[in-house]
C-alpha cells in the first residue's frame, strides 16, 4: 500500500481446485491417502462389533464370528477432490510518519467432494455387486450412528480469523555513488480466532482459522536500491500461535486409521512458533 493513501480498503482473492497430497515418501497422493493409502473400517469398530451392521455381514463372508476374515477384510481405499477458495478484505489507516494500521478477515469455501471408498478385498469376495454396496451402505451408517462420523462428501462456508496489524515502514533516500535508498519495515499485531472451528464430525476436517487459537504475527525485513536498477532485501516473518484446548477425534485401537478414529476427546494443543524467511 502506498504510504500517502490515508484510507484505504483491498479484497484479495485466491483458490485452489487441484489439490494433492505428498506420503511420507515425498510422492504425490490424492489428499485422501496422504497418511496411508488404505483406511481400515473394520478397526474403527473395534468394541461394538454386536451394534455394527458391518461387521455383522463381514462375519458372514466368514461364516460366523469364529470364521477367518481374509487380510484385506473391511480395507478400503479412499479418494476425494479437495477444493477451496478465499477472499481476504483488508482495511487500512495511515496515522503518518510511515505507521499504518491494518485489519484482515477472510472468507473462506473449502470442501471435499466425490469421495470414493474402494473395497480392497478379492472381486470374488462379491457374488453380486449389491452385496459390495451394502456392505458399504452399512459401513456408513454404523459410522454415523455410532459415531457421529460422516465419511461422505461435506462443505464448510464463513469467515476466518480476524487479524489487526501495526506497521512501519519508510523510504531513506541515499546520495551516494551505489547505494540510493534504504527501507526498513516492522510490524507486529494480533489474530482473534473468529473463525469457525475443525468439524470433527467429517473425515479430514479443516479449521477456518488457528482453530480456536490465539496467534501473535510480528515480522521485519529491510530493502535496499542500488543504482536505482537492483534491489536486494531480506525478511524474516514470525507467527506466533497459542496453546488451546481443542476437541478432537483419537484412537482407541493401535489398528485405526488416520479417517477412522472412533472416539472424540479434549487434547491440549502446545504454544508453536512458525518462522517464514
Amino acid at each position: 500500500m502506498s504510504q500517502y493513501k490515508k484510507f484505504q480498503v483491498t479484497a484479495l482473492a485466491q483458490g485452489a481446485y487441484t489439490v494433492q497430497g505428498f506420503n511420507q515418501d515425498g510422492d504425490k497422493v490424492n489428499v485422501l491417502q496422504t497418511f496411508e493409502t488404505t483406511q481400515n473400517a473394520l478397526a474403527l469398530f473395534q468394541g461394538h462389533a454386536a451394534e455394527s451392521n458391518f461387521v455383522q455381514i463381514l462375519n458372514g463372508f466368514a461364516m460366523g464370528p469364529g470364521g477367518t476374515l481374509s487380510p484385506n477384510a473391511g480395507m478400503y481405499s479412499v479418494t476425494g477432490d479437495f477444493a477451496s477458495w478465499g477472499i481476504t478484505f483488508e482495511a487500512s489507516y495511515s496515522l503518518g510518519y510511515g505507521i499504518t494500521v491494518q485489519a484482515y478477515v477472510p472468507y473462506w469455501s473449502v470442501s471435499l467432494n466425490n469421495v470414493n471408498w474402494v473395497y480392497q478385498n478379492t472381486p470374488a469376495t462379491f457374488a453380486d455387486a449389491n452385496i459390495e454396496q451394502n456392505l458399504f451402505s452399512a459401513f456408513a451408517t454404523d459410522a454415523q450412528n455410532l459415531f457421529d462420523l460422516n465419511i461422505g462428501s461435506w462443505k464448510q462456508r464463513g469467515f476466518g480469523d480476524l487479524a489487526v496489524l501495526c506497521s512501519w515502514q519508510l523510504d531513506f533516500p541515499q546520495y551516494r555513488g551505489v547505494l540510493k535508498n534504504v527501507h526498513p519495515h516492522i510490524y507486529f499485531g494480533l489474530s482473534l480466532p473468529t473463525g469457525a472451528k475443525e468439524n470433527i464430525n467429517n473425515i479430514c476436517p479443516v479449521s477456518l482459522g488457528c482453530d480456536g487459537a490465539l496467534a501473535v504475527p510480528f515480522g521485519a525485513g529491510l530493502n535496499l536500491n542500488l543504482w536505482k536498477i537492483l534491489e536486494l532485501g531480506a525478511n524474516a516473518q514470525f507467527w506466533y500461535q497459542a496453546g488451546t484446548t481443542q476437541l478432537g477425534r483419537i484412537e482407541t485401537y493401535p489398528t485405526q486409521t488416520s479417517l477412522q478414529k472412533s472416539e472424540s476427546r479434549k487434547n491440549w494443543h502446545s504454544s508453536r512458533t512458525m518462522i517464514h524467511g
